[in-house]
């Protein structure tokens, strides 16, 4: 196993003869001994650690190969997470006289990173040449130059540090598909100023994706690809029918403008070497889109079929490529009727928020995530999966699943043990959002915000009477849009709404009229008479009704403390009943013979439930009950009487 993470050698003249000051910085695997262990004490005490690791030799010019000193360090900065640690010494060593004064000074060893060559473990010297002539300009000794790094540098080397870091962690997280693509997306990032490598990276994510039957995400892959390389075509020849670089991309996703070259320091068509690879064409670019476009229809995703090929269409037809053209088009017939045919049923993907907590995790403690889930993924199921991949990874007896969606108190954690919560999540959207969003590919489409209830009470119990039963929303923020590049993003900001328990009641009842519709408009019998089940079967029917009663049967007679809650909740009933009965006569039109008594029942409970109701919610009842009280007062302006209605 690889356990050297490279160094660097420097060396100067000291005043006496032949002496030279030998300054050297090495990297080693942190765990590889006791002796390349380090942490903060390690730092502090600034001992010397590192016994065993090797010597520091004069490979050349000493008559033989002799030993200068060993390479023991002092601490100066370790990672627990990326599993290295790093330190420097100076060593003092006199060369022998010979005529030309030129010396080799090396450190050899094997078991090099295997990220950076492919002989994993193959050998290595680390080595500099020294000169002690003295310069016939200056009359001194020249010595190395020092590796004292600028901030800009710093940054390249860490970004190289952090690339070849992640390829050496995606062979732990084989079995782990969120956390791979997480570092092959970082990699990917770490070369947004390569053109070629990200493009690499990118196409190498999309076939992951597709392995896994991420259609969808292979698909962003590839717009993302195909938005890099417009970049580069916009800035060689500004072509009327080629897209503008990644404006032309963002109604296919808001995420494409990562892929800007802001200036051209990052992205020059006349440097050599920059975008040479065959995708760097106009060929490319549609081979990529093209191949979007596929994946976008085996996702189900058939109105993002039709934004890719409004790019396609104009170079084509730039092109005269009729036949391109005509299958293009009968492609975007295809999408357009599985629209038409598939409505209310496709169904693109099931989201739970997911919490880590504990050291165990290292960079994951604290942090949490949307996981986008393929469709009618089960909690049980994702809970299982996560439990059994961290369970094999630091033992079963470790890993604890968190069953609520409450805030966890990590104070009263174990802190040997660690915790995952899963909560099922679903999008969120403001009133103004919803009037936009109007279909369901517009409503799982481009979200980033999304929405979990925790019921309580005040008195501390989850669960109550109707009355007391109120409700938190939280609301969570992703950094990017779903569907993206990957299927887990981090949740950035998080908001609570408090419901009072007649605003937990105006939702539900909201939430099972929407249920109504939604069927009503689809052709499935079967969701259709479930969701009629559900709504008014004979085992929920008391369900509305007991919310009527609990909520509306008292304020009807005490007008004076109707509030704008018992009218919306009064208006909901009303929606709810239209869409039953909306419900009730689609599903008379569509059963066959043998259901007709299923029907007969269904409408039994319905009129059951609507005579319950009538005389909770109908204005009629309402009003004569505040006319009365109005006539005994005499006291109530207009404007008051015309509100409360």
């Amino acid at each position: 196993m690889s356990h050297f993470r490279g160094g660097i050698i420097m060396w100067e003249p000291t005043e006496n003869r032949n002496e030279v000051r030998i300054t050297f910085r090495v990297s080693w695997r942190r765990d590889y001994s006791s002796h390349t262990q380090c942490d903060a004490s390690t730092k502090d005490i600034h001992d010397l650690i590192g016994s065993g690791t090797g010597n520091m030799e004069c490979l050349d010019g000493c008559g033989s190969t002799a030993r200068i000193g060993t390479m023991q360090f002092y601490c100066t900065d370790f990672s627990e997470d990326e599993n290295w640690t790093s330190g420097e010494n100076t060593l003092t060593y006199t060369f022998p006289e010979t005529s030309d004064q030129w010396y080799q000074i090396g450190f050899k060893g094997n078991a090099w990173i295997g990220a950076i060559i492919d002989r994993q473990g193959g050998n290595w010297i680390l080595r500099t040449t020294a000169s002690l002539v003295k310069r016939n300009d200056t009359g001194k000794i020249n010595s190395s130059p020092k590796s004292v790094m600028q901030p800009i540098v710093k940054d390249l080397v860490f970004n190289l540090h952090m690339i070849l870091s992640d390829t050496v962690k995606m062979k732990e997280f084989q079995e782990d598909p969120e956390m791979l693509l997480d570092l092959m997306y970082r990699i990917a990032k770490g070369y947004q100023n390569s053109p070629d490598l990200r493009l690499t990276w990118l196409q190498n994510m999309a076939s992951k994706h597709s392995e896994r039957s991420n259609h969808a995400e292979a698909a962003h892959c590839c717009c993302h690809a195909a938005a890099l390389i417009a970049e580069y075509l916009n800035m060689i020849e500004d072509k009327p029918y080629l897209p503008v670089g990644c404006v032309d991309y963002q109604k296919i996703t808001l995420n494409v403008l990562e892929e800007s070259a802001v200036s051209d320091d990052v992205v020059s068509p006349d440097e050599e070497g920059i975008c040479t690879g065959k995708y760097f064409t106009e060929s490319g670019l549609v081979g990529l889109m093209e191949q979007a476009a596929s994946s976008f229809t085996m996702a189900g995703m058939y109105e993002a079929v039709n934004l890719v090929y409004k790019i396609l269409i104009p170079i084509h037809e730039a092109h005269n490529e009729c036949k391109k053209l005509a299958q293009i088009h009968q492609k975007l017939h295809d999408a357009f009727q599985n629209v038409t045919l598939q409505e209310g049923k496709r169904i693109f993907g099931t989201y739970f928020r997911v919490g880590f907590y504990g050291h165990k995790f290292g960079d994951l403690d604290g942090e949490e995530f949307i996981y986008k889930e393929p469709a009618i993924t089960k909690l049980p199921e994702i809970s299982h999966r996560l439990e059994s991949f961290y369970g094999d990874r630091f033992g079963e007896e470790f890993i604890h699943i968190v069953k609520d969606s409450n805030t966890v108190e990590r104070d009263k954690l174990d802190q040997n043990k660690a915790y995952i919560q899963i909560t099922y999540v679903e999008p969120y959207f403001d009133l103004y959002e919803k009037r936009n969003k109007t279909t369901y590919f517009e409503q799982n489409y481009n979200i980033k915000r999304f929405m979990y209830a925790t019921p309580f009470t005040l008195d501390g119990r989850a669960h109550g009477e109707l009355v007391e039963q109120y409700k938190r929303k939280t609301i969570l923020t992703t950094l990017q849009t779903f569907p993206y590049i990957k299927t887990r993003l981090s949740v950035i900001s998080r908001e609570q709404v408090i419901l009072l328990p007649i605003e937990a009641a105006i939702e539900d009842i909201q939430k099972k009229t929407k249920e109504l519709d939604v069927a009503t408009k689809g052709y499935d019998t079967k969701i259709l008479q479930m969701v009629l089940q559900g709504c008014i079967g004979t085992t929920v029917n008391q369900g509305p009704v007991e919310v009527a009663i609990v909520f509306l049967k008292e304020v009807i007679q005490k007008p004076d403390q109707i509030t704008k809650h018992h009218n919306k909740l009064r208006l909901c009933f009303k929606d709810f009943l239209k869409k039953g009965y909306d419900a009730l006569h689609k599903n008379k039109n569509l059963i066959k013979h043998d259901q007709k008594e299923y029907q007969r029942e269904l409408e039994r409970n319905y009129h059951e439930i609507k005579e319950k109701l009538n005389p909770l919610i109908s204005s009629k009842a309402t009003t004569m009950k505040r006319s009365k009280h109005h006539r005994r007062t005499n006291r109530e302006s207009p404007t008051k009487q015309k509100s409360i209605v």
